[in-house]
C-alpha cells in the first residue's frame, strides 16, 4: 500500500462541461518517455496491475504519482514512476487514450488476452443492457451537472462585480514577491477533488506535501478568484507549479503548489495561515443580492444530492458489469504476466 505522503491525484473530472480528460497533458512526452496503455473491460484487474507495479517501484525507493479514477476514487486510472519517466494508464472509455507512437514510445497491454471470450459471449444481452443503463445514468448525471454549473455561474455573476481586483492582485504580488523563478518553468495539472460513484472525493496531497500551507476561505464560492490569480502571477513570473481545478467547474483553480518554494494554497478554512476571501469583496455592494445568492445556494445543494444519486445508479450497473467480466478472467495468467512485466521494467 502506498505511503500516506505519496503523490495522489485525479487525472480527469465529471464536470458541468461533461467529462474532462487531462491524460494527454499528464502523460505527455515532457513527463514520460515510455507509456504503457492498458485496454480491457471493467473488473479485469487494470487497477490492481498498476498498483502492484507502483508498489514494486516504491519498494525500490522510487517516486510514484498515483492517478485515481474520477468516477471511482478507490480505483487507479494511472501511475507515473518519476525516475524512470514511465507511465502506465487505463486507456479505456471514458478516458480513451490512443497511442501516437505505438511500439516506439507507447506499448499496448491487452487484458483481453486473459479472459474467456466464450464465457463473455454467454452474457452478451446482459452486458448490452447493463452498458446501456450505465451510459444513460451517466448522461443523467451530466445533465444535472450542467444545470448545477449554470447555478454557480449565476452566483458568480452577482459576486464577481463586487471583487476588488486591484486589492486582490496586490495581495498576490506581495505573497509571490521573493519566491524563486525558473528559466524553463513547468506547469503540472494534478486534481485533488472529484465527483463520482463515491459522491464527493478529496485527496490531501497538496496539504501533506506543503512546506508552507495557506487556506483560502470559500465565501460565496469565491476562493477560485484568489487561486486563479496566483496561477496567473506564477506564469508571468516564470514559476513552476502544480495546479488543481474544481471538478465541476474546470476553469476554477481550487489548489496550487508553487513547487520550488513549496508554498501551497488550497480552498478551505483550516490551519494557521488563512486568507479570508471576504477582504477582497465589497459586501456593501453585494448586500442587495444576498437573498438571491441564498436562494441559488439552496438550489445548488438540492442539485448536489440529485447528482450523487445519479452516480450511485451508475455504480450499481458498473459493479454488475465488473462481476460478469471477473467471472470470465483467468487471473492466474494475468498475475504471471504482471510478475514478468515487473521483472522487465526493473531489470
Amino acid at each position: 500500500m502506498e505511503n500516506i505522503y505519496s503523490k495522489k491525484y485525479f487525472a480527469a473530472s465529471n464536470s458541468a462541461e461533461g467529462f474532462v480528460n487531462y491524460f494527454p497533458q499528464i502523460f505527455s512526452r515532457q513527463c514520460c518517455s515510455r507509456v504503457y496503455v492498458i485496454k480491457g473491460g471493467p473488473g479485469t484487474g487494470k487497477s490492481r496491475f498498476m498498483r502492484e507495479v507502483a508498489n514494486e517501484a516504491e519498494g525500490r525507493g522510487l517516486t510514484v504519482k498515483y492517478y485515481y479514477c474520477s468516477s471511482d476514487a478507490e480505483s487507479l486510472d494511472g501511475v507515473i514512476i518519476e525516475e524512470l519517466r514511465l507511465g502506465i494508464l487505463d486507456g479505456t472509455a471514458p478516458h480513451v487514450y490512443e497511442p501516437s507512437l505505438v511500439g516506439v514510445r507507447e506499448q499496448i497491454i491487452n487484458f483481453g488476452d486473459f479472459w474467456d471470450e466464450r464465457k463473455l459471449a454467454e452474457h452478451l444481452s446482459e452486458i448490452e443492457e447493463l452498458s446501456a443503463k450505465k451510459s444513460a445514468s451517466y448522461q443523467k448525471a451530466y445533465n444535472l451537472l450542467a444545470a448545477y454549473g449554470k447555478i454557480l455561474l449565476a452566483e458568480e455573476s452577482l459576486v464577481y462585480p463586487c471583487v476588488n481586483k486591484k486589492k486582490l492582485s496586490g495581495a498576490v504580488s506581495r505573497l509571490l514577491h521573493k519566491m524563486p523563478e525558473r528559466n524553463s518553468p513547468t506547469e503540472e495539472i494534478a486534481l485533488c477533488r472529484a465527483v463520482g460513484m463515491n459522491g464527493k472525493s478529496k485527496l490531501d496531497t497538496y496539504e501533506n506535501n506543503a512546506n508552507m500551507l495557506f487556506t483560502v476561505s470559500d465565501s460565496y464560492r469565491a476562493s477560485h478568484f484568489f487561486i486563479n490569480e496566483i496561477a496567473k502571477a506564477a506564469r508571468e513570473r516564470k514559476m513552476s507549479f502544480a495546479i488543481s481545478y474544481d471538478p465541476v467547474m474546470p476553469t476554477r483553480a481550487d489548489a496550487i503548489c508553487l513547487c520550488d518554494a513549496g508554498v501551497t494554497f488550497v480552498t478551505g478554512d483550516f490551519g494557521e495561515r488563512k486568507i479570508n476571501i471576504k477582504r477582497f469583496i465589497d459586501e456593501s455592494a453585494l448586500k442587495s443580492d444576498k437573498e438571491q445568492i441564498k436562494r441559488l445556494e439552496s438550489a445548488a445543494k438540492n442539485l448536489e444530492s440529485l447528482i450523487i444519486e445519479s452516480f450511485e445508479t451508475v455504480k450499481e450497473y458498473h459493479f454488475k458489469l465488473e462481476k460478469i467480466y471477473m467471472s470470465a478472467m483467468d487471473f492466474e495468467k494475468k498475475e504471471r504476466y504482471t510478475e514478468n512485466f515487473i521483472k522487465k521494467i526493473f531489470k
